[in-house]
């Protein structure tokens, strides 16, 4: 099950100490998926949003010169990932065991609906002779 980060938005302030587009709040999306036999079958996921601290200048990457991994290495640095990792696990242990399931009231009955098959007309079609006749 592999960890991902997916970056939702980047909320910045357009100029900040003779700065521009300065990122102040991380929109992200915390994933792992389970497979079975290499297929996804559940993916456990959770939203959250981080505040990035003011660089200094001399610290300052232009917004457009910020990569992925470097947000994604704000993130980790920033969050408890252990934590968001294990809230993801459980999401995913609760899907495959889940603790509190819904069962149908015991005294109502459930009646199945019969099941109908359309029957096949051995009926032919009329012909064109019997058509113009008619």
């Amino acid at each position: 099950m592999a960890f991902n980060w997916l970056i939702s938005q980047l909320e910045s302030i357009p100029t900040l100490d003779g700065m521009e587009k300065v990122i102040s709040t991380i929109h992200y999306r915390a994933q792992k998926t389970h497979q079975v036999d290499g297929a996804d079958v559940f993916t456990a996921d959770t939203y959250g949003a981080l505040s990035v601290d003011t660089p200094h200048e001399a610290s300052f990457t232009p917004y457009d010169e910020v990569t992925k991994e470097m947000v994604e290495g704000w993130l980790t640095a920033g969050l408890d990932t252990e934590a968001i990792e294990a809230n993801l696990d459980a999401q995913i242990q609760n899907f495959l065991t889940p603790p509190i399931v819904a069962y149908a009231l015991p005294w109502i009955t459930v009646v199945s609906a019969p099941v109908v098959v359309a029957e096949e007309t051995t009926e032919e079609e009329p012909t064109e002779e019997e058509i113009i006749t008619e």
